[in-house]
């Protein structure tokens, strides 16, 4: 099976990190698609229906828990894997939007900067959920 993972950031270089590291991994197992704005995003879900969504917290309009909040009301059987830096802030500002993003649905939280084994174990985690 080919999956299909759509990558929401709106820095660049984030999406290509993330995309590179997945393609290397799943090889022609995973094909990505990445946009800069959860409306796009949404857009996407709704025209593909992707295996699994990642998406940046923080994003200009609407933010990525809103947006996980959406996906999961179009489609409950995508999982959606959230991430941030935290922005200005603490890791305490990180941790609280990473449990607020999980209780809107979310099947995991990431923290930036990426580790890049946690990265690959929670998507095929994810995309284990999304097969069943």
């Amino acid at each position: 099976m080919k999956y299909t993972i759509l990558i929401i950031d709106d820095e660049m270089s984030i999406r290509e990190a993330l995309t590179e590291i997945l393609e290397d991994h799943f090889g022609h197992e995973c094909q990505c698609f990445h946009v800069g704005t959860a409306e796009e995003g949404l857009l996407f879900t709704q025209e593909k229906m992707p295996n699994l969504v990642m998406t940046d917290i923080l994003l200009p309009k609407m933010n990525g828990i809103d947006l996980t909040r959406r996906i999961r009301a179009l489609n409950k059987k995508i999982p959606v894997i959230v991430f941030t830096g935290g922005g200005e802030g603490d890791g305490i500002v990180k941790q609280v939007l990473l449990e607020a993003a999980t209780s809107f649905g979310a099947v995991s939280a990431l923290a930036k900067p990426f580790d890049i084994p946690a990265v690959i174990r929670t998507v095929e985690a994810a995309l284990n959920l999304s097969a069943e």
